[in-house]
């Protein structure tokens, strides 16, 4: 692939363009963990990458499916953790 650049030209090789595929989606998902869901900085890079590693595997979810999905995941594997209720968007989680 090809990008031009103040006028130069970079070619970038399958795995520059996957890389920056994946830090741009996942940036997306920290984004909206921490806007939407509260989390922290910390807490959402790990559930941002489980939910990355979750849309490469291919199966039909679209990005933000699978964001719901690891975030889930991480609130209910927090109300065990800590005995307390987790609600998002009214509905309560554990």
């Amino acid at each position: 692939m090809n990008i031009v650049r103040d006028g130069k030209t970079y070619t970038l090789t399958e795995e520059e363009v996957a890389m920056a595929h994946a830090e741009f989606v996942v940036s997306f998902m920290e984004d909206e963990l921490i806007s939407s869901f509260s989390l922290d900085e910390g807490m959402a890079k790990e559930v941002a990458r489980a939910a990355y590693d979750r849309y490469c595997e291919g199966n039909g979810e679209t990005e933000y499916e699978c964001l719901e999905w690891a975030y889930d995941k991480y609130s209910n594997s927090m109300c065990k953790e800590n005995g307390l209720p987790l609600v998002r968007n009214q509905k309560q989680l554990c």
